[in-house]
This record gives C-alpha cells, sequence and structure tokens, in this order.
C-alpha cells in the first residue's frame, strides 16, 4: 500500500493557491469521467457476451471414448477450444472463430494442429 503525503505538505507546493478549487473540481471531474470510461467498456463487453447464447454443458456421449477426452482435456487451451467449438458444440467456422476472436484460417489451423495431436495420441481408428 503506498503511503499517502499529508494534504497540508503537498498543497505548499501549489503555485496559486487560490487555485485549488478549481484544481479540486478537475481532479473530481477526471476521475468522473475515467470511472465513466471504464464502466462505458464493461458495459460494451458484457452486450457482447449476451449476444452469444448459453450452452448448456451436456453430459459425455457415451461413445466417447475415456481415452479421447483424456487427450482432448490435454491440449493446449485454444486448441482444445476450437475442437469442442467445432465438433462438440456443433457450431460454424465464423461462429467458432468469432467467439475465440481468431480468424476463420487461425481457427482451421487449430483445429488441424489438435488433431494431429489427437491422432498420435490416440491413432488413427480403421475406417
Amino acid at each position: 500500500m503506498r503511503s499517502r503525503t499529508p494534504a497540508s505538505r503537498v498543497f505548499r507546493y501549489l503555485r496559486q493557491p487560490d487555485g485549488f478549487d478549481a484544481y479540486l473540481r478537475r481532479t473530481i471531474v477526471n476521475l468522473n469521467a475515467s470511472r465513466l470510461r471504464r464502466l462505458k467498456v464493461e458495459r460494451a463487453s458484457l452486450v457482447r457476451e449476451a449476444a452469444y447464447p448459453v450452452l448448456a454443458v451436456a453430459e459425455r456421449e457415451s461413445g466417447v471414448s475415456e481415452e479421447l477426452w483424456r487427450a482432448i482435456l490435454d491440449l493446449p487451451p485454444r486448441q482444445r477450444a476450437a475442437i469442442v467449438l467445432r465438433f462438440y458444440e456443433d457450431l460454424s467456422e465464423v461462429h467458432a472463430a468469432d467467439i475465440l476472436r481468431c480468424s476463420v484460417k487461425a481457427l482451421n489451423q487449430l483445429v488441424v494442429r489438435a488433431m494431429k495431436t489427437l491422432r498420435t495420441r490416440i491413432g488413427e481408428e480403421p475406417s
């Protein structure tokens, strides 16, 4: 925690002591403007998040092996998110890329890398 200097010591350096009222008013206005800017950013974030539908977390599908789930959980977070959004949640490339805040091309690269990792860990099933 910062130590605060007593106000009497700070204010004695004012060039115009009569200007203290204006100084105080300007400080209050600036602090309030900063607070309002911060609230505006927070509100914009909440509106952006509210635009996405809330997806219910479903139980794991019985057809998916425990080994596959472990391998998915071991993926890096963005690759795991890309896989889950594209295949488990069945979202379009555009929507999944928007959620991850990346381009569709970047999303596809995440999916390709994740699939390559999963294939090496689990092995490809015969067709």
